[in-house]
């Protein structure tokens, strides 16, 4: 299904960019990512794995909670600093 003024185009890879008339963008000017280090691919491999469970075990993750661990992994965030986060995100919304 197309949508109006959305300009569909892929590249090489098969890998699919949207362009509209508010976000012109193009495989040319979408910045290429640093190679992955040999801990970021375990640590993403870990989170696609934990996804997983959390589908199996009925409580799948939701957008934001996705955002956040990809967040955390494209910043580099160390494993106390999550943590911290995590909780003080709980904290805050068991006092609401």
């Amino acid at each position: 299904m197309e949508s109006e003024g959305v300009d569909r185009k892929r590249d090489g890879g098969g890998l699919e960019c949207c362009a509209t008339a508010a976000y012109p963008l193009s495989m040319d000017t979408v910045a290429p990512r640093a190679p992955l280090t040999d801990e970021a691919v375990a640590s993403r491999a870990r989170r696609l794995a934990a996804g997983r469970l959390q589908e199996i075990e009925g409580n799948p993750l939701d957008a934001d909670d996705l955002a956040m661990f990809e967040m955390f992994e494209r910043e580099g965030w160390s494993h106390e600093r999550r943590r911290a986060y995590i909780l003080a995100g709980a904290a805050k919304l068991a006092a609401e």
